[in-house]
């Protein structure tokens, strides 16, 4: 009677520990890659080489070379690890959605909106260029 209830029990620990087994241990499936997230972005620019260089950080970025975008246009990857990017830039000031992507899966894009340079109305400017205010009979304060 003994041996049929430690058979019982063995059996039901092996089915409860199979069921309650993440999914990456289970036959045949593996566990989701982390969502890749883009924290920030910078643009530098390097007067020896007269090249603008895109700063990305965030995690997740996986090991191996990302497709980077800005505005749809591919940048150059020159180098990346999986918590930085760095490329050249070849697009112009303006806002622009930067995109990393590495595979097919929605958790490996990440998204981030970058503005480049001024961007905004500009405000009127006086005679000498200087932005003063002028009253309404054109006389200055």
């Amino acid at each position: 009677m003994n041996s049929l209830v430690v058979r019982i029990t063995l059996v039901w620990a092996v089915v409860f520990a199979v069921a309650a087994a993440p999914v990456s241990t289970q036959k045949g499936r593996k566990a989701p890659k982390p969502q890749l997230v883009i924290t920030s972005a910078t643009v530098l620019t390097d007067p020896v080489l007269d090249k603008s260089i895109l700063t990305i950080t965030g995690f997740n970025f996986g090991s191996g070379t990302p497709l980077v975008t800005l505005g749809l246009v591919p940048l150059a990857v020159i180098s990346a690890g999986s918590t930085g990017i760095t490329a050249e830039m070849t697009v112009a000031p303006g806002s622009h959605l930067l995109t990393v992507s590495r595979g097919p899966s929605p958790t490996d894009l990440g998204v981030f909106e970058v503005t480049i340079g001024a961007v905004g109305p500009h405000g009127p400017t006086g005679e000498d260029g200087a932005g003063g205010t002028l009253r309404s009979g054109g006389d200055e304060p």
